[in-house]
């Protein structure tokens, strides 16, 4: 089945290269990309990528309630079970995400900090000035947890292990069959800790179920099929809790995009509200 990508070239080489490792490791759970009848892996229509794969009838698998979170909880630790170790053939390239997030976060927070000392204050940061405080408090707190000798031997170790991660869940990475879940596509996976994928699954259930309880569900499930390190359960704590929605605001409003921020302040502290964790 021909179907159109919206990747880079190279995601796919590196997709396949990928997909032969997992199902040597025993993860079938995926769809196959083929090669084409000129023996390549894409074809290029009028600058346009499209892929061959196979064909599986299904549906969007929608990550939005206790018994499909579990489901893919399941898949995604088979998933970076077979996926650790993975070493990309000479002159294929693969996405390295090791510390991009909490750089993105460190950044992030210095534009927050710039918006309290600003004088005279637009609409926008006046709106966002009663809760300045609590965001600022809260983020601080997450990034303490990233800054710590135990978090950076973390994500050493994960370094040395050859983690895989997704790095994108959403109603795109996978679809319900006949014979099982199965994911769609890989081509944003790479190298990455794999409690970053966990705290993405916890955000993404929280916000579809409005319960935080999807924290623990979670954890539990994905400890039924493979064990965390000890500090773990921390580190993806402190993912999911970082009020990413607020802070990106922020710096998208200081680098003048223009989009209504007062609008969207009140959807951003909502969606950041509901995946605090901390209680801070």
């Amino acid at each position: 089945m021909l179907r159109e990508v919206d990747c880079k070239e190279w995601q796919i080489v590196f997709a396949r290269t990928l997909q032969e490792y997992l199902y040597k490791n025993g993860f079938k759970n995926l769809i196959e990309i083929r090669y084409n009848k000129e023996g390549k892996l894409y074809t290029i229509k009028n600058k346009k990528l499209y892929i061959d794969t196979e064909k599986v009838e299904g549906r969007t698998f929608e990550i939005d309630g206790e018994k499909n979170i579990k489901e893919f909880c399941r898949i995604l630790s088979e998933f970076h079970g077979a996926a650790e170790g993975f070493v990309p053939s000479p002159g294929v390239k693969i996405n390295v995400r090791w510390g991009k997030l909490t750089e993105r976060y460190k950044r992030f927070l210095k534009d927050f900090e710039r918006i309290k000392d600003s004088e005279n204050k637009t609409s926008f940061e006046a709106a966002l000035e009663p809760y300045w405080e609590e965001i600022y408090k809260r983020a601080k707190e997450v990034m303490k947890t990233f800054r710590s000798i135990q978090y950076l031997s973390a994500l050493e170790e994960s370094m040395k292990k050859r983690e895989v991660c997704l790095n994108t869940i959403s109603k795109n990475t996978a679809i319900k069959t006949k014979r099982g879940i199965y994911l769609f596509e890989i081509f944003d996976s790479g190298y990455n800790m794999i409690e970053e994928d966990i705290a993405k699954l916890i955000k993404r259930g929280i916000q579809k179920t409005g319960k935080k309880e999807i924290f623990d569900i979670v954890v539990s499930e994905y400890e039924k099929y493979r064990a965390l390190n000890l500090n773990s359960i921390e580190y993806i704590k402190a993912y999911v809790s970082f009020p990413y929605n607020t802070l990106k605001l922020v710096s998208k409003y200081l680098k003048g995009k223009e989009i209504d921020y007062e609008k969207k302040l009140e959807k951003a502290l909502l969606r950041d509200n509901q995946c605090n964790l901390l209680g801070v």
